[in-house]
């Protein structure tokens, strides 16, 4: 699955939110399945709103597991550096929570920047969350509700689709 994960200004928007996913989305020529976004900015209004206008998870990723991956971020900021203590944030929160690799670098739109990682391969059987949500059902879905997330390692995995049926996905 593809993760969308956000860095804002205090008080961004949902618009602008919104915006940043979907031209990253259009860069990368893939959809997301939920959003990330760290923790410590869990009170911004904007992404619980902009996650609400997606229909897409809001997953919240602990400070920790964003530190983990900093070094696999290829964008700075000095100005993220001096403000959060992580020079990547939405790189940052992707790679923590998708538990892949970058599939788009950071992009900014007004006071927010979206970045996209994906898991390369399923996530095997019995790991996981195993209630996630169809991308088929996702519209139906209840998609404003906020999970936290901590894994292995600190790292964060979103919500996903069951596992593939066996013998599909296999090289």
């Amino acid at each position: 699955m593809i993760v969308a994960g956000l860095g804002c200004r205090r008080g961004c928007t949902a618009a602008d939110l919104v915006a940043a996913v979907r031209l990253a989305e259009r860069s990368a020529g893939v959809a997301a399945g939920a959003l990330a976004a760290p923790r410590f900015k869990a009170h911004e209004a904007g992404l619980h709103a902009a996650a609400a206008a997606l229909r897409l998870p809001l997953l919240l990723v602990e400070e920790e597991a964003m530190r983990a991956v900093q070094p696999r971020c290829p964008t700075r900021s000095d100005v993220a550096l001096a403000a959060t203590g992580l020079a990547s944030v939405a790189e940052g929160a992707a790679l923590a929570a998708s538990g892949g690799r970058l599939v788009l670098p950071r992009v900014a739109v007004g006071g927010a920047t979206c970045a996209l990682a994906g898991a390369l391969l399923p996530f095997p059987p019995g790991e996981g969350w195993g209630e996630g949500v169809l991308a088929s059902e996702r519209g139906t879905a209840d998609a404003a509700q906020t999970k936290s997330c901590v894994c292995k390692g600190g790292a964060s995995r979103p919500p996903h689709p069951d596992p593939l049926p066996e013998g599909e996905g296999e090289a």
